[in-house]
């Protein structure tokens, strides 16, 4: 049995360093009957006693306030040998505070404060439970600063091409020496230093033979060449790569030694055993690219197919089968396999977009080609949801506040119901999501908001957060539900896909705006422009202050934004807010777009006027549909309607106007009483 300690964190901290320390000369190796039961294995065999030999370690307690936890064992185990009491960190070098953490009871947290980043990605297969052995195993945890494991999210290990024609890999601002596609356009992917190559791979190696899913709250971790498939990690032809031009140096060695000793009491047979990675995961494969092209970034699940291809950059004798493989075939299906016919250096295939007919937000779909001899190939794309509920785009987030100078506060967020939706509000939640698992990490119902004030029929709530309530990114993100239907879901800092809660499998919006740690404290992003829809609307960053409760900056809503855009476009309202015509405090933009009066008889949506003995009355109309039928009558005392001796029919000039309306005139002849005239449509 390993030394459980359980005395102070700062004593027990001290301990842990005298024992490392004294183990920096010791002999790396482990004891001479440890790998006894592999003796002459090879393939499925060997990977299976090498599962029961490293199987039932000591799990290591993720977060533990008065025991050994993963916070303490990464101080050690990344320790800086130049530096005392600092930590190096994964994918820059930078030499950080052991106790500049992000958590672990730091009160002075930063974006360059370190976490414990996880190799095997949490929303990969990892950590489906946090009291799982896989969940705190150290050999997949690494320090790592808070900003850079945001970049990297979840992304695969691999080596994004930066001259790649759509989403060109980029160095992440802060990890100049990583390459990644920062709108995952070629399927996620993140290289990292060519020093940590190795040590990566060999980490995800072990994972891959420790896990099995025998263990409670554990699944089945695979290594694949194929990106998107549940429970793996790729891509293993780079890793099989890395392992071989990076090979194991005296730092890894001591680190495998460390947790056999003092921590785990289980080893990586990979860091003791290099070879041993050919026995298991075959060789490293280096042959000539396959290219995929032809992708679309984005489409939605009814428009028609889109027409890809794949190509070899040299004809052979022969013909080439090329295994496709798409992520979700519930969302974009393509043929489970293609030829390259001898001689040809290319052939086609069509990607079909899957109308399912259920409102379960966007998809992030990544389409794999593979041929044995070959380099993969990959691209993604979004495929966009057809079925939104009707009403969705009538309640959004409208504004929120998540990051700022020093400690966060007054972090919130506020919604806005529109009178077009037609859900139950009692029904409605809001859920928060962690874009570097996928995972939600709260829920809150829209009963449990402020109600703020109302304008023109929109309904503004909020919610204020305690501090540090919303997380920073990046990316995180911010979905809405009604029941257990998904009716958008908006992120911050990049785009992310969802692995639970009500967004399971969805695939972000990046709003395009976001805060920092520089952000001044009571600022916000927020939606500003004229309408009555979200997608009406613009993000926008505010300069300090914001509008929690209330109308944004610039903000017009109204039901009918098409009617209300045509209106500014003839300069009959300038969509500022501030034009008043007739100076009854109203914005004349406002006042059209709700069909008020502005210049009492003539407003721009109708207008009333006198031919000789006739009185004609002539409205701008929106169709809703082809079964409207309108009505024009008239009457002498405001009482009694008749449509006897009313004229109605279509204005002779239907030019210039907004798309979906039409004029419409009704007359009648004037006479000794007064004479009203009105129209109003009918539904069969």
């Amino acid at each position: 049995m390993l030394p459980h300690f359980r005395r102070s964190k700062a004593l027990h901290h001290i301990a842990i360093l005298a024992c490392a320390s004294s183990l920096c000369h010791a002999d790396y190796e482990p004891p001479s009957d440890y790998y006894d039961p592999t003796e002459g294995l090879s393939g499925s065999a060997l990977k299976a006693a090498l599962h029961h030999i490293i199987d039932d370690h000591q799990v290591i307690p993720y977060s533990a306030p008065l025991a050994t936890d993963t916070w303490e064992a990464l101080a050690v185990l990344d320790a800086d040998p130049d530096t005392s009491g600092n930590v190096l960190l994964v994918y820059t070098g930078i030499s950080a505070s052991a106790s500049d953490t992000n958590g672990n009871d730091n009160p002075d947290i930063t974006d360059d404060s370190w976490e414990r980043e996880h190799l095997w990605a949490r929303s990969r297969g990892v950590g489906n439970e946090e009291n799982a052995p896989d969940y705190s195993d150290l050999f997949n945890l690494r320090a790592c600063s808070r900003s850079v494991n945001s970049s990297r999210g979840n992304r695969y290990f691999g080596e994004p091409d930066p001259f790649h024609a759509t989403d060109p890999a980029i160095h992440p601002p802060n990890a100049p020496e990583v390459w990644y596609d920062y709108g995952e356009g070629q399927g996620g992917l993140w290289e990292p230093r060519p020093e940590e190559k190795g040590d990566i791979a060999r980490s995800l190696f072990y994972m891959a033979v420790r896990y099995d899913g025998s263990d409670a709250g554990t699944v089945d971790l695979e290594l694949t060449d194929t990106l998107g498939v549940s429970n793996t990690m790729a891509i293993l032809s780079k890793l099989l790569a890395w392992h071989s031009a990076d090979p194991v140096d005296d730092s890894e060695r001591l680190r495998n030694h460390l947790i056999y000793t003092q921590y785990q009491g289980n080893r990586n047979p990979f860091i003791d055993h290099p070879e041993w990675v050919s026995e298991i995961f075959g060789e490293v494969q280096s042959g000539p690219p396959l290219i995929l092209s032809g992708g679309v970034s984005s489409l939605s699940e009814s428009d028609a197919s889109v027409t890809m291809t794949v190509a070899i950059t040299e004809a052979l004798g022969e013909d080439l089968v090329v295994t496709l493989v798409s992520s979700d075939l519930d969302s974009l299906n393509v043929p489970s396999t293609v030829t390259i016919p001898a001689g040809q250096l290319q052939v086609s295939f069509t990607a079909d977009p899957v109308a399912d007919g259920v409102t379960d937000g966007n998809k992030y779909v990544i389409i794999s080609a593979i041929a044995e001899g070959f380099s993969s190939d990959f691209v993604s794309t979004e495929v966009l949801d057809a079925d939104i509920l009707e009403g969705s785009y009538a309640i959004w987030i409208n504004e929120f506040h998540y990051d700022n100078a020093g400690t966060d506060t007054n972090e919130f967020i506020e919604m806005v119901v529109g009178p077009q939706f037609t859900g139950i509000l009692s029904d409605v939640s809001v859920v928060l999501y962690n874009g570097n698992n996928g995972s939600a990490y709260d829920n809150i119902a829209l009963t449990s908001f402020t109600t703020g004030a109302i304008s023109n029929g929109f309904q503004f709530f909020y919610y204020d957060f305690p501090v540090n309530g919303i997380q920073n990114g990046p990316p995180d993100g911010i979905a809405i539900a009604l029941g257990t239907t998904l009716l958008s879901f908006i992120s911050y800092e990049g785009s992310f896909t969802a692995v639970n809660s009500l967004a399971t499998g969805a695939h972000s919006t990046d709003i395009g705006v976001e805060q920092d740690f520089t952000t001044p404290m009571n600022s916000s992003l927020y939606l500003t422009g004229t309408g009555g829809l979200s997608t009406d609307l613009t993000w926008a960053i505010s300069d300090g202050s914001n509008t929690k409760g209330q109308l944004n900056t610039g903000q017009i809503l109204n039901a009918d934004s098409t009617l209300a855009a045509w209106l500014i476009e003839q300069g009959l309202g300038t969509g500022d807010g501030e034009t008043d015509n007739d100076g009854d405090g109203i914005p004349a933009a406002l006042e059209y777009a709700l069909g008020g009066s502005v210049t009492i008889v003539d407003t721009g949506l109708w207008e009333l006027q006198t031919q000789g003995d006739t009185l004609i009355l002539q409205a701008l109309c929106r169709l809703e549909d082809a079964d409207m039928v309108f009505i024009a009558e008239q009457s002498s005392n405001l009482s009694n309607w008749t449509s006897a001796g009313v004229t109605l029919a279509d204005a002779s000039d239907q030019t210039n106007l907004p798309t979906g309306y039409k004029r419409v005139e009704a007359s009648a002849a004037l006479g000794a009483n007064p004479l009203f005239l009105r129209l109003r449509v009918e539904w069969p």
